[in-house]
């Protein structure tokens, strides 16, 4: 996964900022591989903790200046490749579940995926009830 971080080359608060990013990815990714498609819109709010939270330690890592890059800069830039995956496959999850939504809705509406009327030999006007 990520190095660890050396506390004896950043302040307090860049570590602080780089944990909430840690926590954030690794509760992303615990979300992303639930089964429970409510998970989804929880992960996007934590991925977007974990960006925010980079943001600010990039900038502070940056505004350094530092020429040799430090533990805390190459975890910073593995925390960041890591949430863009993360993100990519949020996307892909969403637009998946968009696709099937959409594909459940034209079957039962009585249309194929392609939008062309089913050839089932249902009737979709008629209702039957057993009791």
């Amino acid at each position: 996964m990520t190095k660890p971080m050396d506390p004896g080359e950043s302040t307090p608060s860049q570590l602080d900022t780089l944990r909430n990013a840690v926590q954030a990815v690794v509760h992303s990714k615990e979300l992303l591989t639930s089964a429970r498609l409510e998970d989804l819109s929880h992960c996007e709010g934590e991925l977007e903790t974990a960006v925010h939270s980079l943001e600010k330690a990039t900038r502070n890592l940056d505004a350094l200046s530092q020429s040799e890059p430090s533990e805390l800069r190459i975890t910073a830039r593995c925390l960041q490749r890591e949430t863009a995956g993360l993100v990519r496959l949020l996307r892909q999850g969403q637009e998946f579940h968009q696709g099937l939504i959409a594909l459940l809705e034209s079957s039962l509406a009585g249309y194929t995926a392609s939008g062309d009327p089913a050839t089932s030999g249902l009737n979709y006007s008629r209702i039957t009830l057993k009791g």
